[in-house]
């Protein structure tokens, strides 16, 4: 392939794709991204143009994209009408379900961000795709209770994306099942409930996502 024909911008989207297809074998590595750059015939000098920060910029290209992706299908379906209960649910499990595809690499990543000098890296993407969540399904609030829905959001979310890394149900079904008892369990507690209208709520368990969410993941 002849790449000095092609934009950088579709360089960069071809190099993301393939590296990601070679961190099943590679981990979220440089290595992987090197290969890529390989395979691709990408003079490795190139790269620091494409992905300066190597598995960092890879891990952000992948989830932003699926954020992307996310949004646009959101958008299509015109939520506005449901309860805000079954808006959530439908939110995170088209998010959930963009991953069908790439479960090997999600299982990696959720490895290479665990690592100590990640954690925090790791914690600004996830209150990321939360907040793109909040933002489709229509909440636009600029108090406190902000980052109280998006503290919440974030630990259903997680918990659920854990859950279906290894859930062997026919589509995902005990997955979503589990999906919908979260969300009804934040809906149970009054002061939840309460928090999500006017913002006063749990504010102690918001410090992290507090500090971190005002930062580029």
């Amino acid at each position: 392939m002849d790449i000095s024909m092609i934009k950088d911008s579709e360089v960069k989207q071809k190099l993301v794709e393939q590296a990601i297809k070679n961190v099943i074998f590679e981990g979220w590595t440089w290595k992987a991204i090197n290969s890529s750059a390989s395979f691709l015939d990408i003079e490795k000098d190139s790269l620091n143009k494409f992905l300066p920060n190597g598995p960092r910029d890879l891990v952000r290209e992948f989830v932003s994209n699926l954020d992307s992706q996310m949004l646009a299908r959101i958008n299509k379906l015109k939520l506005g009408k449901m309860p805000i209960r079954m808006r959530i649910y439908t939110a995170v499990k088209i998010r959930i379900e963009l991953y069908e595809h790439y479960r090997e690499q999600v299982r990696g990543l959720l490895s290479y961000l665990s690592f100590p000098g990640n954690i925090t890296f790791g914690t600004r993407l996830t209150v990321k795709t939360v907040s793109t969540i909040w933002y489709g399904v229509g909440d636009v609030s600029t108090d406190f209770s902000y980052y109280t829905k998006r503290g919440l959001l974030t630990a259903i979310y997680s918990a659920t994306l854990l859950y279906w890394l290894s859930d062997n149900s026919k589509d995902s079904e005990d997955t979503w099942s589990f999906l919908e008892r979260r969300i009804e369990d934040v809906m149970k507690i009054p002061k939840i409930k309460a928090g999500l209208k006017d913002g006063v709520i749990l504010k102690k368990i918001l410090s992290m996502p507090l500090q971190i969410i005002s930062k580029k993941a």
